[in-house]
C-alpha cells in the first residue's frame, strides 16, 4: 500500500477551502443585513423622545410666536436710521461745508502762509508761488462743487440717469484735469506738485469713465422707452 499522507493532506485542504468559501457566501448574504439593522437601531436611539400631546400644543405656538416675531431687528433700525435721503442729505451737507471750507480757505490763505512761514523758518516770498496755485485751483474746485451740488440735487429727484448729470460729470472731471495742469506746473518750484498733479489727473480720469458709464446708460434707457 502506498503512503496515505498526501490523500489525507488533501482531503484537509478541501475541507477547509469549502469551508473558507461557505463562509465568506454567508458574510455576503448576512452583513448587509447586519449593516440595514444596525442603521435602524441607530436611528431609533437618535429619535427624541415623544412629548406629551400639551407639550407639543405649546411648542407649536412658541415656534409660530417666534415666527411672527419681525426677524432682525438691528438691521431694520439701521435701514431706518439710513436710507437714501438721508444719505444724498449727508452728501449735500459734506459738499456745502466744502464749499465754505474752500471761501475760508482761499480768504485766509496769505495768514496761513505767513503763519506757517513763521513756524518753518522760511520766507514769505519762497511760499509766493504755493500761495498762486492754491488760489488757482480754488477756482476749478469752487466750480467743481458747484456742480456736483446740482447733481445730488437731480439724484434727491430721482432724476439720476439724465443729460444734465452728464454734463455735471464732465464740467467736474474737466477741473480735476484743470487742478492738474496747475500742480504739474507748480511742480517746477516744489516736487509735491508733481505727485498732487498726478492724483488730480488720476481723479479727472475716472469721472470721465463715470461719465460715459452714464452715457451709455441713458442711450439704453431712451431705447427701452422708444421701445416700449
Amino acid at each position: 500500500m502506498g503512503n496515505p499522507c498526501p490523500i489525507i493532506c488533501m482531503k484537509i485542504i478541501y475541507r477547509k477551502t469549502i469551508k473558507i468559501y461557505c463562509n465568506m457566501i454567508l458574510t455576503m448574504i448576512y452583513s448587509p443585513r447586519k449593516q440595514q439593522i444596525k442603521a435602524s437601531t441607530t436611528q431609533q436611539t437618535r429619535l427624541p423622545p415623544t412629548e406629551p400631546m400639551h407639550t407639543k400644543q405649546k411648542t407649536g405656538r412658541t415656534q409660530t410666536r417666534q415666527a411672527e416675531r419681525p426677524v432682525g431687528r438691528a438691521g431694520e433700525e439701521v435701514t431706518a436710521m439710513w436710507t437714501k435721503h438721508r444719505s444724498i442729505l449727508l452728501s449735500r451737507i459734506m459738499t456745502l461745508l466744502f464749499l465754505l471750507i474752500l471761501a475760508g480757505g482761499c480768504l485766509g490763505l496769505p495768514w496761513l502762509l505767513r503763519w506757517y512761514a513763521g513756524y518753518a523758518g522760511k520766507s514769505v516770498l519762497a511760499l509766493r508761488p504755493v500761495m498762486l496755485s492754491l488760489w488757482a485751483c480754488a477756482i476749478p474746485a469752487f466750480a467743481a462743487l458747484v456742480y456736483l451740488a446740482k447733481m445730488l440735487r437731480n439724484i434727491a429727484r430721482d432724476r439720476v440717469f439724465v443729460h444734465e448729470n452728464v454734463r455735471s460729470l464732465r464740467v467736474i472731471s474737466w477741473c480735476c484735469f484743470l487742478v492738474a495742469v496747475v500742480f504739474f506746473c507748480f511742480c517746477f518750484f516744489y516736487v509735491l506738485g508733481l505727485i498732487l498733479s498726478i492724483l488730480a489727473a488720476f481723479m479727472g480720469l475716472i469721472l470721465r469713465v463715470v461719465k460715459n458709464v452714464f452715457e451709455q446708460a441713458i442711450a439704453i434707457k431712451e431705447e427701452n422707452d422708444l421701445t416700449v
